[in-house]
């Protein structure tokens, strides 16, 4: 288990933002919040990436779509590309609590001090701020929290849909599909 977190160098949360930026909603429906960007394949970077289980939990919710043989099925640049684009199209879109460093692989615990650190809760409220000033989201859009820590940690300090968390990357890609869909069923 890791000790310390991977401290992104600027350029990195640069190139992080403008891969963000080209699948980003004129207007966001929904609004998922990750813990962070892991050290090497990030959600919307395409080149690397080809094992990401969140993207394919999250277009099986979006599909309402469970099949057995997509977890499995190998997940090439071009398919990845094509299902940012259908999550753009849609209106869906993910950001992170902690966009300046990567967490993954830490305890609980020391995720949690890092996720509730008020320059990261601060940071991630201008974020959202920002997408309603720019009228991207709006009293309309549904927010979840992805993973446990993250909701753990800000389930009572932003609007957010989740009435129980989200217990990713433990769940299967089709448990966390189904607990997505379960929450947006009444309310897209």
């Amino acid at each position: 288990m890791k000790k310390e977190p991977i401290i992104f160098t600027p350029e990195e949360i640069a190139k992080h933002e403008t891969q963000r930026k080209l699948y980003m909603p004129n207007r966001i429906k929904v609004l998922f919040i990750a813990e962070s960007p892991p050290e090497r394949g990030y959600f919307y970077e395409t080149e690397k990436s080809l094992k990401d289980s969140l993207i394919k939990s999250i277009i099986m919710a979006k599909r309402m779509k469970f099949d057995e043989n997509f977890e499995k099925n190998k997940l090439t640049k071009d398919l990845k590309e094509s299902y940012l684009k259908e999550l753009k199209e849609t209106g869906w879109h993910l950001i992170d609590a902690v966009d300046d460093m990567c967490i993954a692989g830490m305890h609980q615990n020391k995720k949690k001090e890092i996720i509730g650190r008020e320059d990261h809760i601060g940071n991630l409220k201008k974020r959202i701020d920002e997408f309603k000033s720019k009228d991207i989201i709006n009293s309309e859009t549904k927010i979840i929290l992805i993973s446990a820590t993250v909701y753990q940690v800000l389930h009572d300090k932003i609007k957010i849909t989740n009435t129980k968390q989200i217990n990713f990357p433990f769940f299967s890609i089709e448990k966390t599909a189904k607990a997505i869909k379960e929450l947006l069923e009444d309310k897209l």
